[in-house]
């Protein structure tokens, strides 16, 4: 159990001596309906004596103070919640606790309900007050941080088992009325009619005792919780993520898509329903019931398996519906060509990469058919097309047979190449379509990657690269890495700040970046295919030298 040290002192001595707020707030104080003020009125007299002492706690979280403002305290927040609560079930142990169980707390929620314009707390008992004898007041301040302390501004209390009931605003010494129920072991104090400073403040803690006997020594109490703000609910707002923007089989094969559906609201729905929509295809079960998502919170893996019946691409629409509110999202669904033999490599960019590898993310590569005798294989330096005039470390003479569709490379095995793309070393190469000359894109995309054995040594790297329209461009980037056994070693992250400017398509498959710093570099660029072998700079993705980006939303 988390210990704080608490002082109880009196904050407004001079108006008690005075006898003002004494005998206003036993003004306000009713008798107790089943006589349990006792015969000299000590419950009663100790409800005000108790109702303006400032209850300090100790909080080693906090080491701040703040002002108290004019009729009020706290700054006004610009986004207002509706509550601000705080529960505790942690207490004091120093003095031991009351051996009465109905004197003893075990929970204490406050709230001021910023929307009702009132304070409530709820104080629960290790069991119900039965009697006069387990009569006692609880009481719950509601304050601020000042030096560490939180110091009680506004307090509401009453009798447990008894009626009697006070509370006190301390910035200015108004009363405040204050409403009391029980139900079992829980006394409700909920206050009424607050003149609008004291709706106004924002506490920071809240604070609750118990008093017997002597109204400056409690005989339980809480630890000082910070209260929280709870904002109004969210509007419903769900995502769907199905993965590529057009997805498909060959003709008679069943498209597997996988997708997920995010709350992206704090709030949680409950009976929500996920259907999938679309003409000439038939959907495997097009209706899920998802049930309960809480805010921020993703259904994960969702597959659904589509068969297209016919040539002709369709719309998918998958459709959620929660709260009484429709989300949409469509994707197209293709026939997938059959692979054909191509006429002729000449001219022709491949992108390809190896295999997975538990210490390297993306292993990359390339092939360039320069002419009808040389391949180039790797990433062209600067973008420039390669010259290929005899074989070199990257220059390999290839031999190609259009009619047989085989290819191949140096003195390696002959391999099959379709308009799919080819099988070479290891590796799977991929067709792509080289930019046009002073073409402009709108796309966001993303890549990751990662290298090293996080039992050694690993880095993770994200990567984002936004091309618009309007020739401009942004590249950012992101790293997380570690060294050392874990549990040892270090870590460590890095966020630089984005690159931006200008971007031009000065030849075919070649584009240069002017960096506002100044900079510039020059990079072959290439548009990836998609499922119909047609180039999809947005969907499929682009290959920016050496870097594959694609989309990741």
């Amino acid at each position: 159990m988390r210990r704080t040290h608490t002082r109880w002192f009196t904050s407004l001595a001079a108006p008690i001596a005075a006898g003002g707020l004494a005998v206003s707030m036993l003004a306000a104080v009713p008798a107790a309906a089943d006589g349990s003020d006792g015969a000299d009125g000590t419950i009663l007299a100790d409800l005000a004596a108790v109702s303006t002492r400032a209850a300090d706690a100790k909080s080693p979280a906090v080491q701040q103070g703040r002002q108290v403002a004019q009729g009020g305290f706290g700054a006004a927040s610009t986004t207002r919640p509706i509550r601000r609560t705080a529960t505790v079930t942690d207490f004091e142990s120093d003095p031991p606790p009351p051996a009465n169980a109905a004197q003893r707390l075990t929970r204490v929620v406050a709230t001021q309900d910023l929307q009702k314009g009132e304070f409530v707390a709820q104080a629960t008992f290790a069991s119900a007050p039965s009697g006069a004898a387990d009569n006692a007041i609880v009481a719950v301040y509601f304050g601020e941080y000042v030096d560490g302390y939180c110091t009680s501004r506004i307090s509401i209390l009453g009798e447990t088992h008894g009626s009697g009931t006070g509370g006190v605003f301390q910035s200015d010494g108004a009363n405040l009325a204050v409403k009391r129920s029980r139900s079992g072991e829980t006394v409700t104090l909920r206050s009424s009619a607050l003149p609008a400073r004291v709706k106004a403040a924002e506490p920071e803690c809240m604070l609750a005792a118990v008093f017997v006997d002597d109204p400056d020594v409690p005989v339980h109490k809480t630890t000082a919780p910070r209260l929280s703000d709870v904002h109004p609910p969210e509007p419903l707002k769900f995502t769907i993520t199905p993965g590529d923007p057009v997805q498909g089989n060959y003709a008679g094969k069943v498209t597997r898509i996988r997708l997920e559906v995010r709350n992206e609201s704090r709030t949680p729905a409950t009976g929500v329903r996920l259907r999938a929509i679309g003409k000439s295809m038939k959907i495997g079960k097009p209706v899920r019931n998802l049930g309960r998502v809480d805010g921020r919170t993703t259904k994960h893996g969702i597959i659904y398996n589509v068969r297209l019946q016919g040539a002709k691409p369709r719309k998918l629409i998958f459709r959620v519906t929660a709260g009484g509110r429709t989300f949409n999202r469509a994707i197209t669904i293709a026939r997938k060509p059959a692979p054909r033999r191509l006429p002729s490599l000449v001219g022709r960019y491949f992108w390809g990469h190896g295999p997975a590898s538990a210490d390297t993310g993306w292993d990359t590569r390339a092939a360039y058919f320069v002419n009808n005798r040389f391949v180039y294989l790797g990433f062209p330096q600067g973008g420039q097309r390669p010259a290929c005039r005899q074989a070199t470390k990257l220059c390999k003479r290839y031999a190609y047979n259009a009619r047989t569709g085989r290819l191949k490379i140096a003195k390696a095995k002959p391999v099959a190449i379709t308009s799919e793309g080819f099988g070479f070393r290891n590796g799977r190469y991929y067709p792509t379509t080289l930019a046009k000359k002073g073409q402009r894109f709108s796309v966001n995309l993303k890549r990751h990657d990662f290298h090293g054995n996080c039992l050694v040594f690993c880095n993770t790297r994200t990567e984002w690269l936004q091309f618009n329209k309007n020739g401009r461009f942004v590249l950012s980037s992101m790293s997380i890495g570690s060294w050392g056994v874990p549990g040892s070693g270090g870590q460590w992250s890095t966020i630089p700040p984005d690159e931006k400017g200008t971007y031009q398509v000065i030849a075919r498959g070649r584009v240069q970046l002017n960096f506002a710093s100044g900079k510039k570099q020059r990079h072959t660029l290439a548009i990836d295919h998609d499922i119909r072998n047609k180039p999809s700079p947005g969907g499929a993705g682009l290959i920016l030298g050496d870097r594959n980006f694609y989309l990741d939303d």
